[in-house]
């Protein structure tokens, strides 16, 4: 999988591609975390999964991990894209519904200002 991060004042948006397993739901939880740790750190967080073609139920946790860390910080996570195979995960464990959604990152982004 790569990861890759970009930011803008206080949105920060992080795009997947390829395979989320184990190992790498822990390289997105912390590039998570670089992208909001600090005082200028990213309070928002999109997560752009078009690229994405699988996600662990530890990717699933670390979704789940980010979007409460962005809550905690008086911010969200909304993720972009989610579909294929993907989303029939996130369908099947019923946490689509804990998600903010957005079929693209200037929607993302327009939902957040």
């Amino acid at each position: 999988m790569t990861i890759h991060k970009s930011k803008q004042g206080n949105v920060a948006t992080v795009t997947l591609v390829g395979r989320m397993d184990a190992d790498w739901s822990a390289e997105f939880e912390k590039a998570c975390t670089e992208l909001a740790t600090g005082a200028d750190g990213a309070t928002h967080l999109i997560v752009d999964l078009t690229g994405l073609t699988y996600a662990s139920s530890m990717g699933l946790r670390a979704f789940l991990a980010v979007a409460k860390a962005r809550q905690a910080a008086g911010g969200e996570l909304i993720l972009v894209g989610l579909a294929g195979f993907v989303k029939q995960v996130f369908d099947m464990t019923r946490i689509t519904a804990l998600f903010r959604t957005a079929e693209s990152v200037p929607g993302a982004l327009e939902a957040l200002a």
